[in-house]
């Protein structure tokens, strides 16, 4: 399991302090993964990316005022992410929370295709797995449709382009994103909890199956693949919600 979230902002009409309201958004998902934290900033037309072994307030908000941009992606979980990559979409930097079931059919795949993989560990990450078939698209979006064909179970991804940020859930809405919004900014999580303490107020749920693009702290694109219904993970319901998280509307405490 793994929380991830991202901010974009319009940097002439946002209020608070990038990093700030960054970093801490970050830290509030590490409840759903605590081994490794990471995050990509853009800044202009430079990503900056940087992970470690641990909790995220332990590194990263200590650093006040270190770090500063307009977009960024950050991740808690059991890999150490995001992951940054150069394809023919150019440089972007990426970070999931699914589940992959067929990751053994598609590393061999491509091995027979004379792929390479970055070992980090005893096992190949699945985020770099994902990232291989989201770059066999003409697109971002394109190719997030073509690896939703090609897997065997859900995700959520959060993708850092110098576009700005690309926010996308699997058709089966299984794993839920949410949206806040305040003045200049607009924000992406894994759980609605923390936004509040934040000064985000609750847009909306990310629909199963939509893909959109953030930018300057507003909804640029939207896209679409078919959706096949809601089946929201019961385990964060009843394990690791927080109690005044929100899926679809609903909250977990009444849950």
């Amino acid at each position: 399991m793994a929380g991830i979230f991202a901010l974009s902002v319009d940097p002439e009409k946002h209020r608070g302090d990038f990093w700030d309201d960054f970093s801490i958004g970050i830290f509030y998902q590490q409840h759903l993964g605590e081994e490794y934290a990471g995050f990509s900033i853009r800044r202009g037309q430079n990503i900056i990316t940087q992970t470690h072994h641990g909790l995220v307030r332990s590194t990263f908000c200590s650093g006040e005022g270190a770090f500063y941009g307009t977009d960024g992606i950050g991740y808690c979980g059991c890999d150490r992410e995001p992951f940054l990559v150069e394809s023919q979409s150019g440089e972007w930097s990426i970070c999931f929370a699914g589940n992959l079931i067929n990751q053994c059919e598609l590393v061999e795949r491509f091995k027979r295709e004379g792929h390479i993989f970055e070992k980090r560990g005893p096992a190949i990450s699945d985020v770099e797995i994902i990232a291989k078939l989201i770059a066999e698209g003409k697109s971002l979006p394109d190719g997030i449709e073509k690896m939703t064909k090609e897997i065997k179970g859900t995700y959520t991804i959060l993708i850092l382009t110098k576009d700005g940020v690309i926010a996308a859930r699997s058709p089966d809405g299984h794993w839920p994103l949410v949206m806040g919004e305040k003045e200049g900014a607009m924000a992406v999580a894994s759980e609605s909890g923390g936004l509040s303490n934040l000064g985000f107020s609750l847009k909306r749920d990310l629909r199963p199956g939509e893909i959109v693009l953030i930018n300057s702290g507003r909804i640029k694109r939207t896209d679409s693949i078919a959706s096949c219904g809601i089946k929201i993970c019961s385990f964060l319901w009843v394990y690791t919600g927080f109690a005044n998280a929100k899926f679809e509307g609903i909250p977990v405490s009444l849950v």
